[in-house]
Parts: C-alpha cells; structure tokens; sequence
C-alpha cells in the first residue's frame, strides 16, 4: 500500500528532476524540507534508492542526492515503491475489485521520468 512516505519521496523525486544535477545534488535534509518529510524518513528512503540505482549520490561535504534522465527511463514508479517496501499490489485494504487493483498498477508502472512530469 502506497502511505505517506511514498508519497512524500515521489514528490522529491520530482525535485530532483527539475533542480538537481551532478554538479548540483540536493541534500536529504533540503529535500526532507521542501516535501515536508521527516528527515530520517527522506534520508532512510533516498539511500535506499540509491542502492537500487534508481538515484544517484554524491559523498562528502557538497554530496546529496540528484537524478539522471536515464534512470527516470529505466525505472517505474512501481520499482521505487517496491524499493520502499510498498506494493501497489497490496492495496486490499481500499476493498478494491482486482480489476481496479490491475488499473492504479498499470497506471503507475510507467517509467518515473513519464509519471514525474
């Protein structure tokens, strides 16, 4: 199921499409802010993807967080979720028909750089 979290890092993937770059990567702790997301959770959530290659990081004093066009190609919405340990197969809980589970899957398994814009 999709909860805050999720829905929070989404929203800083989205920032990190538009204002970030090698040259200029965002901090947890800036992205944590602008979402409005507990820090721990952003930073927690933003290693993890970066260990599934899903974002790219940057060590050191000027590292952060920022992502490549080529991973918003090569990743769905749906791959960072279940990077997140949120399945959207595992909305029962809204009592959905499994046709209308299939549908908000479908809908979201669309490459991040295409759902992002």
């Amino acid at each position: 199921m999709i909860n805050l979290s999720g829905l929070q890092v989404l929203n800083a993937l989205a920032y990190l499409r538009d204002f970030s770059s090698k040259q200029s990567p965002w901090t947890a702790e800036a992205l944590s802010t602008s979402v409005r997301a507990p820090h721990t959770v952003m930073q927690n959530s933003l290693s993890k993807l970066a260990r599934a290659g899903i974002v790219s990081a940057v060590r050191g004093p000027r590292g952060g967080f920022f992502l490549e066009e080529i991973q918003g190609l090569s990743f769905s919405v749906v791959d960072v979720l279940r990077v997140l340990g949120q399945d959207i197969k595992e909305c029962g809980s809204l009592r959905a028909s499994d046709k209308a589970q299939t549908a908000v899957y479908d809908a979201l398994n669309v490459p991040i750089w295409e759902f992002l814009e």
